[in-house]
């Protein structure tokens, strides 16, 4: 990811998931984090320009970009590879983006910096039940991964629909465009599961790296992935293994190894 080209798609993507921009005044973008990628933030700052703020009630850190040069740079490296409808939040700045790349999703970084802005990597662990008077088996054990990709319906703005690109990623790895509900809100899904979906996104991320802390979460699930695949999920010592990968990711880490930011 050090090469410049692969870094600006990723920073288009990263920009498009988790980043805004001063629609009213057109002086300034920005990308927000959670606190625990403060390291990675400063990675950026380093490379792209910008200010650090903190927002301690959000635990998050906001990346701002507004000193004209620094602007300049960052719409440098997105320029032509924005792909949703926040394309449209930049057209009355000084600097010109370019048009949206309407290249397959899986040719460059861009959706690596997507998924480090939204997408969720996960092991699901199935406890087995027993009817308590009959004891018949209700559900099986079952250790699976998973990965989920959500984005709002559509822009705020223009109120075009986010579903054009998300489906072109569902598409690309040949699973049906979901829908999910938070918080009253309706959100466009991209979910995989089975082994070989899976084993697609894996080969995609190893040629186009996530950068964030997210990347550390990747690399468990996909030894979560490489267990499953040699059957060691069936063993008791295997079991154990995925047990304490699943409780050291997402929210339950706690310690953060930032080795890849030197390749």
């Amino acid at each position: 990811m050090t090469h410049s080209l692969h870094f600006s798609h990723y920073i288009a993507g990263l920009w498009e998931g988790d980043g805004h921009a001063d629609r009213k005044h057109h002086t300034s973008l920005a990308i927000t984090f959670h606190e625990k990628n403060a390291f990675f933030v400063q990675f950026l700052q380093h490379r792209l320009g910008g200010t650090i703020r903190q927002k301690q009630k959000e635990h998050a850190l906001v990346l701002t970009f507004r000193k004209k040069d620094a602007l300049a740079q960052l719409f440098a490296h997105m320029k032509h590879k924005l792909r949703t409808p926040k394309h449209s939040d930049l057209q009355h700045f000084p600097w010109n983006i370019g048009n949206r790349d309407t290249t397959c999703i899986l040719t460059n970084g861009w959706l690596a910096g997507f998924i480090d802005a939204d997408g969720g990597f996960k092991i699901r662990w199935t406890q087995q039940k027993k009817h308590p008077h009959t004891h018949k088996v209700l559900t099986k054990h079952r250790i699976s991964v998973s990965f989920v990709l959500e984005q709002r319906k559509a822009h705020a703005k223009t109120g075009e629909s986010f579903e054009p690109v998300m489906q072109k990623i569902c598409t690309a790895f040949e699973v049906p465009l979901g829908e999910r509900h938070h918080h009253g809100q309706l959100y466009w899904c991209v979910e995989l599961s089975g082994m070989k979906k899976v084993r697609k996104l894996i080969m995609y991320l190893e040629q186009f790296p996530l950068l964030s802390a997210k990347r550390l979460d990747y690399e468990d699930w996909k030894q979560a992935y490489v267990h499953i695949c040699n059957a060691k999920h069936l063993t008791e010592e295997g079991k154990a293994s995925l047990w304490e990968l699943k409780q050291g990711m997402n929210r339950q880490r706690h310690i953060f190894c930032w080795k890849h930011l030197d390749k």
